[in-house]
């Protein structure tokens, strides 16, 4: 078993920060922070505060890689130490890189996410079939593959809720896409290194798939209910569940100090781990 699945068998854990340093979220002060410290060194800033301030109420980071890449060299620099500080402290990471390609080009993307990153997990994208996964096979036994399934975004069902027949038999491709994963896993023993993208939106899908770990966000901003019945309802079914926070937590445009912006990371992870603990003592 991987050590990122081993830790959400025996943790339970299922509060996820995510690092998204969107600009348009960031407040007056953060933005003026921009201009007096250079780009390189405020998304070191902004991220360093971000886990510094959650790390005891979070264990698991999701890096938004393209906001990083975005920036270039220095972005890949943040983010390499922002990795390195998350494992320094006993995290994991997710890198949320949603790669697809041919099995050779899957290689060259894992020697960067597993061996130059660090990352434990990476998010993928199945279109290619099983040369998404062969060409990290290689890493399979220590690391673990999210899979995107399922999304929430406005044009998903553009491709994702397609009928797919196969002898007579009809299934939604979602569904497709989770049963040849798990096949492929499976036959190839890697059944501990996968898990499934699935938006929170879609509560009656997810809800029916108990055993595989999943990644649900959308928690929050994207419409995925907080109510703590539902919460509970679903850490029930599924206790390897794992819902990404980014806004949630790190959206505060008010703040006006380095000082209250930690304060306000602190609360709000606070607030979530308490909302997913109480969730979990209700089952």
């Amino acid at each position: 078993m991987t050590e990122y699945k081993d830790y959400l068998v025996s943790s339970g854990d299922s509060l996820c920060v995510g690092l998204d340093p969107h600009m348009k979220h960031m407040s007056p002060y953060l933005m003026q922070e921009i201009k007096k410290h250079g780009m390189e060194h405020f998304l070191w800033l902004w991220c360093s505060a971000i886990v510094n301030a959650s790390n005891g109420s979070v264990f698991i980071y999701k890096i938004q890689s393209s906001f990083f890449e975005a920036y270039g060299d220095l972005g890949f620099r943040v983010m390499k130490k922002v990795t390195d500080l998350i494992k320094s402290l006993n995290s994991f990471v997710i890198l949320d890189a949603k790669r697809c390609d041919i099995s050779s080009t899957m290689t060259a993307y894992g020697e960067m996410a597993f061996e130059w990153l660090g990352a434990d997990a990476m998010t993928v994208v199945p279109y290619m079939g099983s040369d998404s996964y062969v060409g990290l096979s290689s890493w399979l036994n220590d690391k673990f593959l999210y899979v995107v399934s399922l999304t929430s975004n406005p044009s998903w069902e553009d491709f994702q809720k397609l009928e797919y027949r196969d002898n007579k038999k009809s299934s939604m491709v979602a569904n497709v896409v989770m049963d040849k994963t798990r096949q492929w896993f499976r036959n190839n023993s890697f059944q501990d290194s996968y898990g499934f993208v699935v938006g929170a939106t879609h509560y009656n899908f997810y809800s029916s798939h108990s055993a595989d770990p999943l990644l649900l966000p959308g928690m929050g901003f994207q419409g995925g209910s907080e109510d703590p019945e539902h919460l509970s309802n679903l850490q029930k079914q599924n206790p390897l569940s794992v819902f990404p926070l980014s806004r949630g937590i790190t959206a505060l445009p008010n703040v006006m100090n380095w000082k209250d912006f930690e304060a306000g990371i602190s609360k709000n992870s606070l607030h979530f781990r308490g909302l997913l603990q109480s969730s979990s003592v209700a089952n």
